[in-house]
């Protein structure tokens, strides 16, 4: 048992001696350490509330942002509908416009065209029948017709 004594000894006392000098150290550094921690769990936490307050902000700017593009997109579908009706109403004004045109043009060219038909009609009319005239006239016929139309215009044929 003897020789069991001095060593458990010597560690006791080696012990005694490190807890007697390093306790202080130790329990500041373990203070320091445990001050040091809770500043950092502190500012973690800041840093969470404020990251989310953030986040917060930046989901209804995105819900804010997201509802004006849908009210500009239905603004712009309102205002497309709106010219594509003004279009659609233009479209039939000039329809229109162009028919009643086209209608008046025809119009004058059916009656300038049956004017020059009735026309030519008339001259092939008179020439026909100055080429039947002349080949049924004899020349005592011609001569009182001459004489006839003479008469009527006073004398001066």
């Amino acid at each position: 048992m003897h020789s069991l004594f001095w060593p458990t000894f010597n560690v006791l006392a080696l012990s005694a001696i490190l807890f007697y000098y390093l306790r202080q150290p130790t329990k500041s550094y373990v203070k320091s350490r445990q001050a040091s921690i809770e500043t950092n769990l502190k500012e973690a936490y800041d840093f969470k509330l404020k990251t989310e307050a953030q986040w917060l902000e930046l989901n209804q700017r995105v819900s804010r942002l997201t509802q004006d593009v849908n009210g500009i997109l239905a603004d712009a579908k309102k205002e497309a509908e709106i010219v594509a009706h003004e279009i659609q109403r233009k479209a039939v004004d000039l329809s229109v416009q162009i028919k009643r045109d086209t209608e008046s043009s025809v119009a004058g060219s059916i009656d300038q065209l049956k004017r020059e038909v009735v026309t030519e009609l008339g001259l092939a009319l008179i020439e026909k029948v100055e080429t039947q005239v002349r080949s049924r006239l004899t020349q005592q016929d011609r001569q009182l017709l001459q004489a006839a139309v003479s008469k009527q215009l006073g004398g001066s044929v």
